[in-house]
């Protein structure tokens, strides 16, 4: 376990480094938002362009993998939702409050898992990861719309005005635009692979340092137990369900150690971007990314140790 941690420490050395610039002003507020959005608009799908359009998928169950992380996103949803009166009771949560914990425990920080993947387990596992991009993020960012719009601090919007943000999401954009270019086998031709290479090999190091720079103080008053409760549910929760939803899909063995990653890295930090933008809790939603980024420094190695056990 202690190589595990050795070997993905480089990512929370380099979130580490981007906290540090904050922190000593040699990055401030106006720059850290830069980042945030560069990262957000233009670096983050690029690279999921890239990754997606390039990957070799022949080597893996594509549609069992699909299935299993389909199958986990629906149950990790269903619990939030139906637990959701008891969640807000019991730890005094508005509408607001509770779409950042949503957030908090449902997206995932598809940068950390795309670097971490590769750390330990080669370009092998970049196809792997790729298909959970492009199956998840957009699923994803289409529920946390949803979530925001239906109960951030804005007045109830249209069907309309829904489809409008789902449609302008960089994300989403970028995972259909990159898995077109590979269903179709054109693949990125010259010169647009040049040019997405270079914003992907800079996305990894810029998006860390910008997750660093995000880094605040747990300052919400009264929300501490949101906070823990969607750390556990992160970081522990998340992870046993992906092994158990990909594990009935038939995925097993490497595979499988690699997609359970996808589940058990913290939450995006896109997901401040989107709380602030849609009227969600966005201090709480800064309080959720940096305590679940914090514990997964602990708590990645005892699952990933734990999946190479299992496999």
């Amino acid at each position: 376990m202690l190589q595990i941690a050795g070997t993905i420490a480089p990512v929370f050395l380099v979130i580490v480094i981007g906290y540090l610039l904050y922190r000593f002003r040699f990055i401030d507020e106006p720059i850290a938002s830069a980042l945030e959005h560069v990262t957000y608009y233009l670096l983050f799908p690029a690279l999921i362009i890239r990754t997606v359009a390039t990957a070799d998928f022949s080597g893996i169950s594509v549609l069992g993998l699909v299935a299993g992380f389909w199958m986990a996103l629906a149950v990790a949803a269903s619990v939030l939702l139906l637990l959701r009166p008891a969640i807000k009771r019991v730890l005094t949560l508005d509408d607001p409050a509770f779409s950042s914990l949503f957030q908090g425990s449902m997206r995932w920080h598809g940068f950390m898992a795309l670097a971490m993947a590769t750390a330990l387990f080669g370009t092998d596992a970049v196809p792997i990861v790729a298909v959970g991009l492009a199956s998840l993020i957009p699923l994803l960012n289409i529920i946390s719309v949803w979530a925001l719009i239906k109960w951030g601090e804005r007045p109830e919007a249209s069907p309309e005005s829904i489809g409008r943000q789902i449609a302008r999401n960089p994300f989403i954009i970028a995972c259909g635009l990159g898995a077109l270019l590979n269903v179709t086998g054109l693949g990125l031709p010259e010169p647009a692979a040049g040019t997405l290479k270079l914003l992907g090999d800079a996305a990894l190091g810029v998006t860390l340092i910008a997750t660093g720079a995000g880094l605040r103080p747990i300052t919400t008053t009264g929300e501490t137990g949101a906070i823990l409760f969607c750390s556990l549910y992160r970081l522990v929760l998340m992870p046993l369900i992906f092994f158990a939803a990909l594990t009935l899909a038939g995925i097993t063995g490497h595979v499988r150690t690699v997609a359970v990653l996808c589940g058990a890295v913290p939450t995006a930090a896109s997901a401040y971007v989107l709380a602030r933008k849609l009227g969600g809790n966005a201090p709480l939603m800064a309080g959720m990314i940096t305590a679940q980024t914090l514990l997964a420094a602990v708590t990645l190695p005892v699952v990933i140790y734990l999946l190479t056990l299992a496999e």
